[in-house]
């Protein structure tokens, strides 16, 4: 469980975004949209 996208890009391949227990986004890194990001992840 992280926030830091940039970090975690440079050791991951995929990602699940979580809210509230509910999968919202998962995929690979590269296509982790900056829309999606911010929404999700945006601090």
């Amino acid at each position: 469980i992280d926030k830091s996208v940039r970090e975690l890009a440079t050791v991951a391949d995929q990602a699940v975004i979580l809210e509230r227990g509910a999968t919202v986004w998962a995929g690979e890194m590269a296509d982790l949209d900056p829309g999606t990001r911010d929404r999700y992840i945006g601090v």
